[in-house]
């Protein structure tokens, strides 16, 4: 008998129930090659990644890069991609500098009659308080839309009214601190010149002194970047990664553009752009490449002189642009908020703790009480308890249980204590909370994979400068300085902070396998950052988004109009225009809101609506308005002659 073969792919696809065109060489090639990383716009050149300490790749032996389909970049390795930039765990601070709000906008602003009364009382105002809040509304009903229009404009500008003081963002002077900084390391490094003239050159040694050639090498390879007469711009690398993606929308949005307006064919066409373009680099990695005999030629080849008129490649990235093109894409990245913030690859902060803590203190009536009881019981005992004579001290005795028993008889006998006869056992009362949402400390372990400088000065210098920026004090003249700047933090799902300083910086240098290189280069540096918060308390919140006027509002909307009358109310309430405070940014990172929601005003804006609308649904709800009714006194003496509970 004939034997039979029954392949894998057939056994595979009648267990895993896969039809055959999944199986077949073509789609396993597309699955075998296709990674993330080919839709990435960033890399690890300077100023390339948003992190400021991105992790070096690897060599395109080690790690084939995938080049982008819709960017200018040069791409990442699918391992680096996969493993450790998907992985990793990215640190957002802005700096700035304290705003002041009014003393009238504060203390007008900090305060909720509704909220207190609750908090207080158990209870919402009485009817009279809604009474004097609809007859407020419609005195005031000719500057409400004003009112309306300055919290729209505070929301959208970031600028609450009941803080004290806030954050106002200031990344400009961080940035220009940075440039002084690292263009001094690149002096100091010896990535400048250090001869004037072709004489004084012949003094040292050309191949390990840069000179003109070599800084106008670096120029032509980022144009934006390395400046033509050494040094680095700053400002140029804060915006760079945001230049890229810029570039990768406006590429996207290109290739969007020629597609058909048949809504039923434009998602397989640009499926088919994609899979393209994936396919353009699955030959690209699938090609051998030279060989090694062809290698060692061109090895043999070099003759190590350098021709300066020899064009170097380049992407669209590094071509040089004009100066007014220059400022036209820095004002778009600027816009998008490229520079607002410095961005860390921190190592894994692991664990996170949050503790929240009241305090009692005995009350100041018992403390008086038992003062005058007391001083009465020392009076009486100076004085014999009255006992001066027999028949004086018998009489005194015979008033005394006399008065006794008629302030028994009016219930009111805790009054002769104060003579001295018991001392008062009052509970202690609230004093104040506090609240410890773990100070966010992280640390950096930078490396440089070579003892070059322009290494040393990309992985490990650059990334310190930032720090020292943001926790120095800042200098106001040679011999003055002024605190560091107000810190706002974002570390996704770990810790938020609106307003916070740098506690402390540890620098331990000379670190890793290799801490050191000949002459005293450090090749290794951790750094270990706190940041403190400066706020100390964390309420929780217990007034409704929605009151009764605008509830009825709403709900009258609602009727005529339906869904639509509810988004144009909830879009005209105050509440979506309320502000972030320390219970809304603890949920926001319970929720791992990621960083765009915080700052993007239209998210932001799009993310209190859909509160406003659950608020005026919880507000309507005939569960929470029974429950209302059910909570003074009526309802308890309702529950008082009902059955009781079931509750074991």
């Amino acid at each position: 008998m004939a034997r039979k073969y029954l392949l894998d792919k057939q056994w595979a696809g009648h267990a895993f129930l896969a039809p055959p065109s999944a199986l077949s060489d073509a789609i396993n090639n597309k699955r075998r090659y296709y990674t993330t990383s080919s839709r990435k716009f960033i890399d690890t050149t300077i100023g390339g990644h948003f992190a400021i300490n991105p992790l070096p790749q690897f060599t395109d032996n080690c790690d084939l890069k995938h080049k982008p389909i819709f960017s200018a970049s040069e791409g990442v390795g699918r391992w680096w991609s996969e493993v450790l930039d998907d992985n990793s765990q990215l640190i957002h601070i802005r700096a700035g500098v304290p705003k002041f709000n009014s003393m009238m906008n504060f203390f007008g602003n900090f305060y909720n009659v509704y909220a207190g009364s609750m908090a207080r009382t158990g209870r919402a105002p009485s009817v009279w308080f809604e009474v004097g809040r609809v007859a407020g509304f419609i005195g005031t009903l000719p500057l409400q839309p004003f009112i309306l229009a300055g919290s729209m404009i505070k929301f959208f500008a970031n600028m609450p009214r009941s803080k004290y003081y806030y954050l106002k963002p200031a990344m400009y002077p961080f940035w220009y601190a940075l440039s002084g900084y690292v263009n001094a390391m690149f002096v100091n490094l010896g990535l400048s010149p250090r001869f004037v003239n072709d004489q004084q050159k012949r003094f040292f040694d050309p191949l390990s002194v840069p000179d003109k050639v070599d800084i106008e090498q670096m120029h032509r390879i980022f144009p934006d970047i390395a400046m033509k007469e050494g040094g680095i711009d700053v400002f140029a690398m804060s915006t760079r990664a945001q230049r890229l993606a810029n570039r990768y929308h406006d590429m996207v949005n290109e290739a969007l553009s020629g597609l058909t307006s048949d809504p039923a064919k434009r998602a397989d066409e640009f499926a088919r752009i994609m899979q393209d373009g994936i396919d353009e680099g699955i030959k690209k990695l699938q090609d051998p490449g030279a060989s090694l005999a062809e290698y060692q030629s061109a090895y043999l080849a070099f003759s190590g002189k350098y021709d300066p008129k020899k064009a170097i490649q380049s992407d669209a990235d590094t071509t040089e642009q004009s100066y007014v093109d220059s400022m036209v894409n820095q004002a778009k990245s600027e816009a998008r908020m490229g520079a607002d913030f410095v961005t860390f690859r921190a190592n894994f902060t692991s664990s996170n703790s949050d503790s929240f803590n009241n305090q009692a203190t005995e009350s100041s009536i018992q403390s008086e009480v038992n003062a005058m009881s007391s001083k009465a019981r020392m009076q009486r005992f100076n004085l014999a308890d009255g006992n001066i004579a027999g028949p004086v001290g018998y009489a005194i005795e015979i008033f005394a249980d006399v008065a006794k028993g008629v302030l028994a008889a009016a219930q009111v006998e805790g009054f002769i204590a104060l003579a001295g006869n018991a001392f008062a056992d009052i509970q202690k009362v609230y004093e104040s909370s506090s609240a410890d949402l773990n100070r966010t400390s992280f640390t950096l372990h930078l490396r440089s994979w070579a003892a070059d400088d322009w290494v040393r000065l990309q992985n490990l210098f650059i990334p310190l400068g930032a720090i020292l920026a943001l926790g120095l004090p800042r200098a106001t003249g040679r011999s003055s300085y002024d605190g560091p700047p107000l810190l706002e933090v974002f570390n996704q799902g770990h810790t938020m902070i609106r307003e916070g300083l740098v506690e402390s910086i540890s620098i331990e240098r000379g670190v890793g396998d290799v801490g050191w290189a000949k002459g005293g280069k450090v090749l290794g540096i951790d750094v270990t950052v706190t940041i403190v918060d400066l706020s100390t308390i964390l309420s929780m919140p217990i007034n409704p988004g929605f009151d009764s006027t605008s509830g009825v509002m709403t709900a009258a909307a609602s009727a005529l109009f339906g869904s639509a009358g509810e988004q144009a109310m909830a879009a005209l309430s105050k509440s979506t225009y309320g502000e972030d405070n320390k219970w809304t940014d603890y949920l926001a990172t319970l929720g791992a809101i990621p960083l765009d929601v915080h700052i993007n005003a239209t998210r932001k804006w799009q993310l209190t609506m859909a509160r406003t609308r659950a608020a005026f649904d919880q507000w309507k709800s005939p569960y929470h308005i029974t429950s209302g009714l059910m909570s003074g006194m009526p309802g308890e003496l309702i529950k008082m002659l009902s059955n009781p509970t079931d509750r074991s």
